[in-house]
């Protein structure tokens, strides 16, 4: 494999794909820095949202089962 510049992936789609093919053209196309980290944004946002509302929902429940068997209760004095 003659040594290249172009990172390990790239070298993936142009053995896949082939070099000359429009594929590769539009795969390298599409996966560019810009929407890349516009995609990685839109995730981590997304995941922001959804592990918030499932803590809140797991704090809800803890709760809950927490009232009905009792719980563990704890007293902290001032000495």
């Amino acid at each position: 494999m003659p040594c290249t510049s172009s990172p390990p992936s790239r070298e993936l789609v142009k053995t896949v794909a082939g070099e000359r093919s429009n594929t590769f053209s539009a795969i390298v196309a599409y996966l560019e820095l810009p929407r890349a980290l516009a995609v990685s944004t839109i995730i981590a946002v997304v995941d922001i949202v959804l592990m918030t509302a499932l803590t809140t929902l797991g704090a809800f429940l803890y709760n809950i089962t927490a009232t009905l068997v009792g719980g563990i209760h704890l007293t902290l004095a001032d000495e």
